[in-house]
């Protein structure tokens, strides 16, 4: 058993050995290569670099030894292989800064034939909610006024975008949890103050479409509409009435997920504004509306409970959540395409 795992480490230390002395063989390569090119031996660069340039491990290397070979083909009027070199640096750069000073004017023109895009992004998202539900239909048990409050919340979420650069359309799928809330407040039940609040807490999955136009050079706006289906997993009451001749209180809270409709179906409408950072990041803010298509409980469930039916005037109402966003959004690019202009 011994022998066996002394020999591992030993063939573990003679293959990073190995691996070791050829990256500093390559690496002596480019050095050696540069020098060539710079006296102009153009036909040696090639030889001394060529086998070496996708060994290299350093990716700052492998850029340097591609440009290199990229120019040294150039000089060599070998047009598609010095392609086939411009072609592997934007792949391993993908934001190579061109420097026209210092660059050849040929191989600048060579790098403009290629247009480097960012099919594909993750984002994360962090954002408020403000909910107002929708009244569709009221069923008042008292004469008095009443009332539905905005109530803030909370939104994360993960999304993954593909760009069809060509005409800047996003297809857009994402997951998210959020929490959404309902304040209904009676001035005058019977001599009494009602506040009814619930907190509602939903998983939710979305597919949308946007369409890009930019602004100021690194700045893009985005309308985008879209389709979703939310899912309730948790909702808390708390129901408190105050007497308005004794001040006195009647307080009690109440998980009413299974009277509540679980599934439902959403439309969302919002806009982004976006900015393009380094190596291809972007930072965004959103901002959007979603309507919910189904009310919060079916109507044939209103008496599923009277005891809760009959002291709170909430469940006598046919509601729809309704529902504003706020959302800061970071997005880094996890697919990049190198592509020929025609």
């Amino acid at each position: 058993m011994n022998r066996i795992y002394y020999t591992f480490i030993w063939l573990l230390l003679i293959g990073h050995s190995h691996f070791s002395l050829a990256q500093n063989s390559c690496e002596e390569a480019l050095y050696s290569a540069r020098r060539l090119f710079e006296s102009g031996d153009i036909k040696s660069t090639i030889d001394t670099l060529e086998s070496c340039a996708d060994a290299l491990h350093s990716k700052a290397d492998r850029v340097q030894a591609y440009r290199l070979l990229a120019q040294a083909w150039l000089e060599l009027n070998e047009t598609e292989k010095a392609e086939t070199y411009a072609e592997k640096l934007l792949k391993t750069r993908h934001d190579y800064q061109r420097f026209p000073n210092i660059d050849p004017m040929n191989f600048t023109r060579l790098l403009d034939k290629y247009v480097v895009t960012t099919p594909l992004y993750l984002s994360s998202q962090i954002g408020a909610t403000i909910s107002v539900p929708v009244v569709v239909k009221n069923f008042p048990a008292y004469s008095s006024t009443q009332r539905y409050k905005p109530v803030v919340g909370y939104t994360l979420g993960l999304n993954a975008e593909y760009v069809f650069p060509k005409n800047k359309i996003a297809l857009h799928f994402g997951v998210k949890t959020f929490g959404l809330g309902i304040h209904h407040i009676i001035d005058s039940a019977v001599g009494w103050t009602q506040n009814y609040h619930e907190d509602m807490r939903y998983v939710a999955g979305n597919f949308g479409i946007s369409k890009s136009f930019g602004f100021a050079g690194s700045w893009e706006v985005k309308p985008m509409v879209g389709l979703g289906f939310m899912r309730l997993v948790s909702s808390d009451v708390y129901f408190e009435a105050v007497n308005l001749e004794t001040g006195s209180k009647q307080q009690y809270t109440s998980n009413v997920l299974s009277f509540r409709n679980r599934n439902i179906p959403s439309a969302t409408i919002s806009i982004q504004v976006e900015k393009t950072l380094k190596n291809g990041h972007l930072l965004g803010l959103s901002g959007g509306i979603t309507q919910a298509s189904k009310n919060t409980f079916e109507s044939k469930d209103r008496l599923a409970d009277l005891n809760f039916n009959l002291n709170n005037q909430y469940v006598n109402d046919d509601l729809k959540m309704r529902f504003w966003s706020l959302t800061l959004i970071y997005k880094w690019p996890i697919m990049w395409q190198v592509k020929k202009q025609e």
